[in-house]
């Protein structure tokens, strides 16, 4: 009952300390030289009342934590690329624009109309942006075979339309 107790209290000890700021819930937390001493003394005495399961339970969270911590890194980097690449993507339209508004010199005969013309291109940068990036999140979290037949659809019916708007007007 008493090794019971004493358990019961580092284990209380150390979250107290670690809610406060003073040492980290894990074995391989690092902060000032003090707290770092009294948290390995801490974990020390802990060791040494822990059973093999009890170490082996305090293992299995450890890595349990270090993984979701390393997925969580590996989700963020790929919400990055998504984001990175939606931006590239949504501008294209935008500086295509600007790109040819200045080599035709349009801005000098017609610079309300060249204005509105970048506006519109970057409404449609804006939305092509939006697009691509819900595509791209559909397809990091959300993989499978329901998924790509929905982005294929979408896909397909975007080329669909404007080919339809091209020989509409052409």
């Amino acid at each position: 009952m008493k090794r019971f107790i004493l358990i019961i209290g580092l284990i209380v000890a150390t979250m107290v300390s670690s809610f406060l700021g003073v040492s980290s819930p894990t074995r391989s937390g690092v902060l000032c030289a003090s707290a770092y001493a009294q948290d390995d003394e801490i974990m020390k005495m802990y060791e040494q009342l822990m059973t093999p399961q009890e170490r082996e339970m305090l293992d299995r969270y450890e890595e349990a934590q270090r993984k979701s911590e390393e997925a969580q890194a590996v989700q963020h980097t790929k919400k990055m690329i998504a984001l990175v690449i939606s931006i590239i993507v949504g501008l294209i339209p935008f500086m295509y624009l600007l790109v040819k508004s200045f080599k035709e010199n349009t801005w000098k005969n017609n610079a309300g109309g060249t204005v509105w013309g970048l506006v519109i291109g970057l409404a449609g940068g804006v939305l092509l942006f939006a697009f691509n990036y819900g595509l791209l999140w559909m397809r990091m979290n959300h993989e499978g075979l329901l998924n790509a037949i929905i982005t294929y659809g979408l896909v397909g019916a975007l080329i669909v339309g404007v080919i339809y708007l091209l020989n509409k007007k052409g």
